[in-house]
């Protein structure tokens, strides 16, 4: 008879490697937001 095993299902894999992706997508989309930001903010300066 077999017991449990150890580590992560099938599921449990292809839910990490899911969410590890869209996590890199929400950084990259954070990084772009922020220069964006930082571009308007500087190009909307009243000291320029």
């Amino acid at each position: 008879m077999l017991g449990p095993r150890e580590g992560l299902s099938t599921d449990e894999k292809a839910e990490l490697n899911r969410l590890r992706s869209e996590n890199r997508v929400l950084r990259m989309e954070r990084d772009l937001l922020e220069i964006a930001a930082a571009f308007f903010a500087a190009k909307n300066s009243p000291t320029r």
